[in-house]
């Protein structure tokens, strides 16, 4: 009887820690927030005076963010926020007017939309 209910317990341990590993990460929430906050007029000048709330096209840019959050990575998304984009509106954002911890909340904020 000990044996058994040892063998129950077992396997019930081991099959929530299966399912357990099985659940997807959560966003972590703050992420979404504050690099919204700061996407949305954390800084001047804000993200959505050129492309929009939603990151598609917006009144001066036509970069869908939507899908370059796709298919840059974090290092080459962080390097156009910080340096600009030669030959268009995009600004550089030096270090004095975001840190590298606001451009990665930015990025979060990119990729979640």
């Amino acid at each position: 009887m000990i044996m058994r209910s040892f063998l129950l317990l077992t396997m019930m341990l081991s099959l929530s820690l299966c399912v357990a590993c099985g659940e997807d990460e959560e966003e972590d929430p703050q992420v979404g927030v504050t690099g919204k906050a700061l996407y949305e007029g954390g800084v001047a000048p804000s993200c959505t005076g050129c492309h929009g709330a939603d990151g598609g096209p917006g009144a001066v840019s036509q970069k869908d963010l939507r899908t370059s959050s796709d298919t840059l990575t974090d290092a080459q998304l962080s390097d156009k926020i910080r340096n600009g984009v030669s030959g268009t509106a995009m600004p550089a954002y030096d270090a004095s007017k975001l840190s590298d911890d606001q451009i990665n909340l930015i990025i979060g904020h990119l990729k979640s939309l």
